[in-house]
């Protein structure tokens, strides 16, 4: 939750770039339901890149 009070402290708006949706996922026997999920922007995933763990070897 730092990085989201970061961001918005920043003046970037965490709503523009990281949006909040509700999508329907099919399970067992067709039947449906909805999970929470979130879109990124470009900018995002950039921000998620630059904060990542620097231990990890990107591929």
């Amino acid at each position: 939750m730092g990085e989201k009070n970061d961001r918005e402290s920043a003046g970037i708006s965490v709503r523009t770039h990281f949006r909040e949706v509700t999508k329907m996922v099919k399970l067992a026997k067709g039947a449906k339901r909805q999970i929470q999920d979130y879109m990124l922007t470009r900018y995002a995933c950039y921000l998620i890149a630059q904060n990542g763990d620097p231990k990890n070897e990107v591929n």
